[in-house]
């Protein structure tokens, strides 16, 4: 699926939308001298909206000090990208410190996962060897990232079964003590309600659970006048804004919020018509 989300280099600027993609993995130690670490790489602009905001706080301090947070909002509020843009910045910034570097990965979550399938994810996107047991996987994985910070981010996190949960929590307790950074929908904090006492162990580990406003009216009008120019008139704005609404299913239907990937489809259809239009004229 082509990217709809922006077409210039990320930026420490903001937040649009980008497809799901795995990030190049980072290399181990007995890799780093012939196959150099390259870094995640992802197309868009990044808007500096309150989401973004929050998403680099808990990022850099999950990194920095091997901690466990947890992020969720519905889908359309921009997780993926910001996250992914995150990623890319921080593995650029630190892909001259060959070999002690701090370092960010990536991991999606697909529904049904089990721990093997998972730990076989993680140990990809992290540059080290897959095969085996779970056992051997942590292993692997303890020699590889012995020498950095290492954050790991979980996409799609709400799809995590305590199993799952379990197993990844060795990576916390246990060297190498990684970050780990949960975003999901909002099923994801009904999950650690829900089964409270099953996850007991990670209830008491967790240092927060951060609810994603997502883009308000204010930011979204932002970014349509970023994208599309100045001179809309409010009244068309507004339609745009009300275009990308998308209905809260939680709240029994009664609520709305803008769906920052909606708005983007509108945007960019709208600029596909102009650019249609003016190479119609051109002929």
């Amino acid at each position: 699926m082509p990217n709809t989300y922006g077409t210039s280099k990320p930026s420490n600027q903001g937040l649009t939308n980008v497809e799901k993609q795995e990030p190049v993995p980072i290399c181990s130690k007995t890799q780093i001298h012939t196959r150099p670490t390259a870094p995640v790489t992802s197309a868009g602009k990044l808007y500096q909206t309150e989401n973004a905001r929050l998403l680099r706080q808990y990022f850099y301090e999950a990194l920095d000090h091997g901690r466990p947070y947890y992020l969720y909002g519905a889908p359309g509020t921009q997780k993926t990208y910001v996250l992914q843009h995150l990623i890319t910045e921080l593995n650029r910034a630190e892909i001259a410190k060959n070999g002690e570097g701090r370092r960010a990965c990536y991991i999606y979550v697909r529904q049904g996962i089990h721990s093997l399938d998972l730990m076989k994810r993680v140990a990809q996107s992290c540059g080290a060897i897959g095969l085996g047991t779970v056992d051997r996987i942590l292993r692997n994985l303890r020699f590889d990232l012995s020498q950095r910070k290492v954050l790991l981010v979980f996409d799609e996190a709400q799809h995590l079964s305590i199993e799952c949960l379990e197993t990844l929590r060795e990576l916390l307790d246990q060297p190498p003590h990684c970050g780990l950074l949960f975003a999901g929908t909002h099923e994801l904090v009904a999950i650690f309600t829900r089964q409270a006492l099953e996850l007991e162990q990670w209830c008491s580990r967790f240092h927060a659970g951060q609810a994603l406003p997502g883009i308000s009216e204010e930011e979204a009008a932002t970014i349509v006048h970023s994208e599309l120019g100045l001179g809309l008139a409010q009244r068309k704005i507004q339609k745009l804004i009300s275009k990308s609404r998308i209905t809260d299913l939680r709240n029994g239907g009664q609520h709305s919020y803008v769906s920052a990937r909606r708005l983007f489809w509108v945007i960019r259809e709208l600029q596909a018509v102009a650019n249609g239009e003016s190479t119609h004229a051109r002929q």
